[in-house]
């Protein structure tokens, strides 16, 4: 048969399952489908295919995880202010800044320590104003974990 016509016939029965209007009569789908063993093929194949959807159901999560959200967030309290600490910035931005100029003069050859030395710097700035930029926020608990 011609394979537009085979590609109405099976929108049309597509349609029909699917309770629709379809471009071609019932009665020509059926014809069709009766007689076109490629089509009648296609069309069970979808059938089959549906089947195992149908069979499937989705997961239901009964944990509704917002209400702790917008509790911890309602609940916090205004983060006391932690002292000034401009000084130590300025003196990391300091020693930054005099460690790219000891790099970039051609007749210092250090080797690798001028290398790791920032980040050294950074372990130590960060410890001495003890703060952890990696810190987990530990106050979001979940229903069902121990509190």
């Amino acid at each position: 048969m011609n394979r537009e016509y085979c590609e109405k016939i099976r929108i049309s029965a597509m349609a029909i399952r699917d309770g629709e209007s379809p471009q071609l009569p019932r009665e020509e789908v059926n014809e069709h489908l009766e007689s076109c063993s490629d089509c009648r093929l296609e069309i069970d194949q979808q059938r089959q295919a549906i089947a195992l959807l149908e069979g499937r159901s989705r997961r239901v999560f009964a944990q509704d995880v917002w209400p702790e959200i917008a509790a911890a967030m309602q609940g916090t309290k205004a983060r006391p202010k932690q002292p000034a600490t401009v000084l130590p910035f300025v003196l990391l931005c300091l020693f930054l800044l005099t460690h790219k100029i000891i790099e970039v003069l051609p007749s210092v050859t250090a080797g690798v320590m001028i290398k790791l030395a920032p980040v050294g710097v950074l372990v130590l700035f960060f410890t001495l104003i003890k703060q952890n930029p990696f810190r987990i926020n530990e106050n979001l608990r979940l229903q069902g974990d121990a509190k």
